[in-house]
């Protein structure tokens, strides 16, 4: 069964290797090899599986999409530590450093695998909590703040969704994104359960209403990690966005959906670009970026079809690229 997570298993050793190896001589080199080297190796190993075990059937899905996701998320990790290289020699507790950013991508490789909802809230607060403590790696009072702003969005939104999971379970009596039958009577609160569990990936996307925590956080973040934020976590939530966007809508058939996200993703385009026009600090003004560019993609799940996936992927890896050359500008 564990083949099935060797990306992951590669990635989480990785992490042990950082742990010890800061314990035993810390340096921004050494920590940066370990690091390349265990995303690197997660990438090969990345691969498309036929799940046959019913056990892991009910919590992942490591299919083509999922791996395209992979390969952006791991390419953006490295392009990460790249950027940092120029701030290495003063760069505080490089191994922290190091280890939070493969929990991230660790969080980030099981989130767009998963189709199982405690496995996708594991997955999201592995990549909620070191966030919140990379957003405080300048180690000054501002940095502080903003990943206090940071922690208490975060953690009302995981409440949400969880709440959200709650009720779905109570409704359904399961907790897969999988075909369920229930009475006509219970679809009004099924579906409302469906809202709160996307309110809670809206966190992470970065789309209204749930963008209120960007702009102070990528201002007082370190560049690297900024433009980090911008592509990983944004990727991971856009999977499971669709993937549940997928699901409800070939099940129920209904245009709630396709409505809900419209809505979202036409909000986000206003208020991320007229947001923007008002900013005299560049960070602050590409984090209202971010979230123009989140209802732009979010357009291409509203299709609800395999193509629609295919041109989210290809934006998203277009825009890591951009977003990468911008911040190492800025940096």
């Amino acid at each position: 069964g564990i083949n099935y997570l060797i990306p992951e298993i590669i990635l989480a050793a990785t992490i042990i290797l950082l742990i010890i190896q800061d314990l035993i001589k810390p340096a921004y080199i050494l920590s940066l090899v370990i690091f390349v080297a265990g995303v690197i190796l997660s990438l090969v190993l990345v691969r498309e599986v036929t799940i046959s075990d019913p056990l892991w059937q009910a919590l992942i899905d490591p299919d083509a999409f999922a791996n395209s996701a992979k390969w952006i998320i791991g390419v953006a990790g490295m392009f990460t530590a790249i950027m940092g290289l120029q701030r290495g020699g003063s760069l505080q507790k490089p191994g922290e450093y190091f280890t939070f950013l493969t929990t991230i991508l660790l969080g980030s490789y099981l989130a767009v695998s998963s189709r199982n909802l405690l496995v996708i809230v594991i997955a999201l607060e592995m990549i909620s909590i070191p966030s919140y403590v990379l957003t405080a790696f300048h180690f000054n009072k501002k940095g502080s703040e903003g990943a206090l702003k940071y922690f208490l969005f975060g953690a009302a939104s995981t409440a949400i969704f969880i709440y959200g999971i709650s009720f779905y379970y109570g409704f359904t009596g399961s907790i897969l994104l999988d075909s369920i039958t229930v009475p006509e009577k219970v679809m009004t609160g099924l579906n409302g359960s469906i809202i709160l569990i996307l309110a809670g990936i809206l966190f992470k996307v970065a789309a209204v209403p749930m963008h209120i925590w960007l702009p102070d956080v990528y201002e007082s973040a370190p560049t690297p990690v900024v433009a980090f934020f911008s592509v990983v976590p944004k990727v991971a939530g856009l999977i499971l966005l669709a993937r549940i966007a997928f699901w409800h809508s070939n099940l129920f058939g209904d245009k709630l959906m396709l409505l809900v996200l419209s809505i979202i993703a036409v909000a986000s385009m206003i208020v991320g670009n007229l947001g923007a026009l008002r900013q005299n600090n560049a960070k602050r003004m590409l984090g209202y970026s971010t979230i123009a560019h989140s209802g732009f993609l979010i357009l291409a799940i509203i299709s609800l079809d395999s193509n629609g996936i295919v041109n989210l992927l290809f934006y998203t890896g277009v825009y890591m690229i951009m977003i990468f050359g911008v911040f190492a500008l800025i940096d």
